[in-house]
């Protein structure tokens, strides 16, 4: 019986490294792979490979992120207003929502919609474009921004709160909080930058976003053990 409860422990360790190697790993790679299906061509956003070739690619590793936030139940002996469940369960919603809600097609005033919404919807999916949704909408597509940013965010204060918590060590908590940080920060910088409308390049949200992928999959990767083997 003893034996039983300590192999059940052992399996329920491993899956949950699991998942946050998967999650970590998933994070650091969907701006590469994007990428790649995508023949290289870089969009305004990560968001805006919806309307690509990459569009399968963005919505499944979505999915993916959501399906394995459900499943992951974290420390169950913490007693918070708020639990670790219940964050990643939040997360998990928004990564869905994220998917399923695109961003607008295009954010200019002067963009031609009308040519770019038919020139999408006659592409065949022997072309590698299967987009569902498209649209232009101003609301529907902060709706969009609203679950990214909260998906983010949502992950940077795991980072930041809960794996600093439990058998971690100063060094390890410095680094949690370090990633939870750059996280954050590129989604606030960002948004200062859409307030006063400021870009340095075509691209700063792609890059900002990257950035913030990255930090969130490391994180997640270290707290998997995932670079054990590198002394991380």
């Amino acid at each position: 019986m003893e034996n039983k409860q300590e192999q059940q422990v052992v399996d329920t360790t491993m899956s949950y490294l699991t998942l946050r190697k998967l999650l970590g790993a998933l994070g650091i790679l969907l701006p590469l792979l994007l990428l790649i299906f995508n023949e290289f061509k870089v969009q305004a956003s990560i968001s805006h490979f919806y309307y690509t070739k990459s569009s399968v690619v963005f919505t499944s590793i979505l999915f993916a992120f959501g399906l394995f936030l459900f499943s992951y139940r974290g420390r169950l002996k913490e007693k918070e207003l708020v639990s670790d469940k219940t964050l990643t369960n939040i997360g998990g919603i928004l990564a869905v929502l994220t998917a399923i809600i695109p961003t607008a097609v295009c954010q200019l005033d002067n963009c031609d919609f009308t040519g770019i919404q038919s020139s999408l919807a006659n592409l065949s999916l022997e072309k590698g474009v299967s987009t569902q949704f498209i649209h232009n909408d101003k609301w529907i597509g902060i709706t969009h921004l609203i679950c990214a940013v909260g998906f983010l965010t949502i992950m940077g204060w795991m980072s930041f709160n809960r794996f600093t918590k439990g058998n971690t060590t100063p060094r390890k908590k410095i680094f949690y909080r370090f990633c939870a940080f750059m996280v954050w920060l590129p989604i606030i910088a960002l948004g200062v930058l859409m307030k006063f409308d400021l870009k340095f390049t075509n691209y700063d949200i792609f890059i900002g976003e990257w950035i913030s992928l990255f930090f969130f999959g490391i994180s997640w990767l270290v707290k998997g053990k995932g670079l054990e083997k590198f002394g991380v």
